[in-house]
Formats: structure tokens, C-alpha cells, sequence
């Protein structure tokens, strides 16, 4: 409570004492928080935050100690990758054909919902050609 020269009396709630320990020179003290009693205590906000696009991020009062994964160039160069194999391979016309239309199909789907299906799909025609993409399923299978 606290009289002014007029009369009247202001009334005020303390919130955080805030107590100092004394530093050096600087005797230990009180730091008040306090609101008057005629205010209404801060209302919790709502804050919306929309964020998006590749990497994208936001730290309140926090420290960042994500790690980012960008892989749309590193996805395009797995299928480059399957393709180049594939034309090392030497497999028999019908056999290339069907391997490279389940990669290109995959290609396509990369990134949708359907890429899933598209990945047993090559899956199931590779099967028997593990030893010219093996080195790559895992890469793959990160990807679903």
C-alpha cells in the first residue's frame, strides 16, 4: 500500500519479491515485481507461428541444436545413380526395360504419398539384381 500527498491510497500485489544477494560493493537488496491490485493479472496469448520451406525453423528462447537433412538433390542423384548402374549391368532388353520404368516411376513418385507403393515395385523387379543395386537400397529406404 502506498499513500500519495492527495489522500488516496494505491494498492499494489507483488508478484516476484526478487531478492539480490549482495556482489562486491553492492549490498544484498530486492528487486519487487509487482502489478497494481485495480490491473488484471497479463492474459495468455496464443501466437501462431507458420513456418515452412525447406529447413525452416523457429527457436524461442531456446537453443537450436537441430540438424537439417536436405535431400531433393541428394534424392535426384540416387536415381541418377540407379540409372547409370543399370546401364552398366548389361541385363537383357526386357529386364532393362522393366528395371528403368520402375525407377523412372519412382523418380516421379519421389516426395508423394505413392512413393511408397513405387519403391516395392522396383523393389520386387531388383530383387534378383542386388549385387547391381545393393549398394543403393539403403539410400533408398531412407527415403520412405
Amino acid at each position: 500500500m502506498r499513500n500519495l500527498p492527495s489522500g488516496l491510497v494505491e494498492e499494489y500485489i507483488v508478484i516476484n519479491p526478487g531478492y539480490k544477494s549482495g556482489v562486491g560493493t553492492i549490498e544484498p537488496h530486492y528487486q519487487v515485481e509487482i502489478r497494481r491490485s485495480d490491473t488484471p493479472p497479463a492474459t495468455a496469448q496464443t501466437i501462431i507461428n507458420n513456418i515452412q520451406g525447406e529447413n525452416a525453423r523457429i527457436n524461442i528462447n531456446s537453443t537450436d541444436n537441430s540438424q537439417n537433412l536436405s535431400s531433393s538433390h541428394e534424392d535426384t542423384k540416387i536415381f541418377q545413380q540407379l540409372k547409370s548402374q543399370l546401364k552398366e549391368a548389361n541385363l537383357e532388353e526386357i529386364e532393362n526395360r522393366k528395371m528403368l520404368e520402375a525407377i523412372t516411376n519412382m523418380e516421379h513418385a519421389n516426395g508423394t504419398p505413392a512413393f511408397k507403393k513405387r519403391y516395392q515395385e522396383f523393389m520386387d523387379v531388383a530383387a534378383n539384381h542386388a549385387a547391381v543395386f545393393g549398394a543403393l537400397f539403403g539410400a533408398l529406404a531412407l527415403m520412405l
